[in-house]
């Protein structure tokens, strides 16, 4: 309502005027007061009547799951409420959800992280400026539990972009794309270089210390060398082997001091014999006899062989290792320990022998011969030759004289649970075209 305006002059009407305003306030005011106290109830009223729909809704629910369980429920369903950690769920229904919000929520924690463009973090492709910092820091955004990241490297107009590193950077666990026609350049490549590292496509890279430029296959860490023996880390031949017939092996036992070689000592481990063994393990031990198998020699090949210990291999003297023969009097045996220590052997008229502890605080136990590890062989020509351990390069070696054969073997330690008691190995295998 209009309250009456104040009068120029003080008299009887601005005195009545007044009065009657403030009844007018005071009557406004009430009617103010009433109008909340009345929303106010209804307000508690609608509370209430949610609450208790709420309660009823409840009620109704657990009484249907309660008819569920007791009324149309199999033994079946009924076992299907216990979940994977042994849980009891209420209802099937809520076992469900809770599984499907769990897997969810795991799916979208191990998503492949978006590529991030290694350009973008002052990354390179001239070739000689370092990518160090760029990859280190590419590698850490978007980092998942069970990756790190995801560094794209894009290549250039001409299509020989190449990403140079001052030192090899750590790849645990990062997936790596790459343009056709990249290069990775690193200054030398060790059993850390590649170990779980996801590639999603062929990626050529250079090991600058070799001057060699290999080709990364793609693969998914899990199922790469360092998991299973079956495929390769560098191209050293490719994914997929083929294996050499048992009746194409030759079987031969060499001595250091040249003596005439031995015929039999190897046999067929198991019934399909994909894995051989020493046969007669009462021979007296011998670290100067290797016990081995192989096949001629052909230039431009690989031959890739995986040993297994039947129990963890713990004796130091006991090696594995590369066979590269002549004869009884010239051949060469290249081999590792169960402490990463490469040995090269060389008989010539004479035993000489070098240690490489080079890879001893590199490699892990993966690539020792503590359980398993592949050893492989490249014949650049019948003198020259390049090594390398679960498909990692170590090592190129050259004999004074052309070799006939290239094989794989044993030294003859023999103890209980060990040497030629423990140590079994593969057939030879070559890639397939």
């Amino acid at each position: 309502m209009r309250y009456r305006p104040p009068r120029n002059k003080w008299g009887a009407d601005f005195a009545e005027d007044y009065e009657r305003n403030l009844e007018d306030i005071e009557r406004d005011i009430t009617g103010v007061e009433e109008i909340v106290e009345g929303s106010k109830a209804n307000a508690e009223q609608a509370l209430t009547f949610a609450t208790e729909a709420k309660g009823k809704a409840e009620s109704v629910q657990a009484q249907f799951n309660q008819v569920v369980i007791e009324g149309d429920s199999s033994v079946e369903a009924a076992q299907a409420r216990v979940d994977a950690k042994n849980v009891a769920q209420p209802t099937l229904k809520a076992r469900l959800d809770k599984d499907y919000n769990e897997v969810t929520a795991q799916l979208a924690d191990i998503a492949e992280p978006m590529p991030q463009n290694i350009l973008s973090f002052g990354g390179s492709m001239n070739g000689t400026t370092s990518n160090d910092d760029a990859f280190n820091t590419a590698r850490l955004v978007n980092r998942k539990s069970d990756y790190y990241g995801h560094v794209y490297f894009p290549n250039n107009e001409v299509g020989n972009a190449t990403y140079y590193f001052t030192t090899t950077p750590f790849t645990d666990k990062t997936i790596i794309s790459a343009d056709d026609g990249v290069t990775l350049s690193f200054p030398s490549l060790t059993g850390k270089s590649f170990k779980n590292t996801k590639l999603n496509n062929d990626i050529k890279v250079v090991s600058r210390d070799i001057s060699r430029t290999f080709t990364q296959k793609k693969s998914n860490y899990s199922d790469g060398i360092y998991v299973a023996l079956s495929n390769n880390d560098l191209d050293i031949g490719a994914k997929k082997f083929t294996h050499y017939v048992n009746a194409d092996l030759i079987k031969k036992d060499y001595f250091q001091d040249g003596s005439a070689t031995v015929n039999g000592s190897v046999a067929n481990y198991d019934s399909s014999g994909d894995r051989f063994k020493v046969s007669n393990v009462s021979l007296p031990s011998s670290a100067n006899r290797y016990a081995t198998t192989a096949v001629s020699a052909t230039v431009g090949s690989t031959y890739n062989c995986a040993f297994k210990s039947l129990v963890v291999e713990n004796g130091q003297e006991v090696r594995a290792g590369v066979l590269l023969a002549l004869d009884n009097d010239k051949f060469a045996f290249y081999s590792i320990d169960v402490n990463k220590k490469l040995y090269y052997g060389l008989r010539n008229g004479s035993w000489s022998e070098t240690v490489n502890d080079r890879y001893v605080n590199q490699f892990t136990d993966a690539y020792s011969l503590k359980v398993s590890v592949m050893l492989s062989v490249r014949v650049l020509s019948l003198n020259k030759f390049e090594i390398y351990v679960n498909g990692t390069y170590v090592d190129t070696i050259t004999t004074p004289f052309n070799i006939a054969e290239v094989g794989f073997g044993v030294n003859m330690i023999n103890n209980p649970s060990s040497g030629v008691n423990n140590l079994t190995w593969g057939k030879i295998t070559y890639p397939s075209s």
